[in-house]
């Protein structure tokens, strides 16, 4: 697991999913919903309502929510890199097609 920097801004999207940005300036989104379905969160979670309620706790740099739920920010910054190398790759075979 890569060491991340801290979760400085986050916006919850529908579908259980947060928009995050960190201080180095990777933003992106995550899908909580398979956590969240699977137990591996807080059942609370599953209230949309709730779940919207969700914020970037800037003094510990992770996404909570207002009871004390949250996150792990090297989970989230690593699924936001492997998204990027998706992504970039994809983007490789397409331009080797053309």
């Amino acid at each position: 697991m890569t060491p991340s920097p801290d979760i400085i801004k986050a916006e919850a999207l529908p579908g259980y999913r947060v928009r995050v940005t960190f201080d180095d300036g990777i933003t992106g989104t995550i899908n909580l919903s398979p956590d969240i379905e699977s137990g591996r969160m807080n059942a609370r979670l599953k209230d949309p309502d709730y779940f919207a309620q969700v914020f970037a706790d800037v003094e510990i740099g992770t996404i909570r929510w207002p009871e004390g739920e949250d996150a792990c920010p090297s989970v989230i910054y690593d699924e936001l890199l492997e998204q990027r190398r998706t992504l970039h790759a994809a983007d490789r075979v397409a331009e080797s097609t053309d």
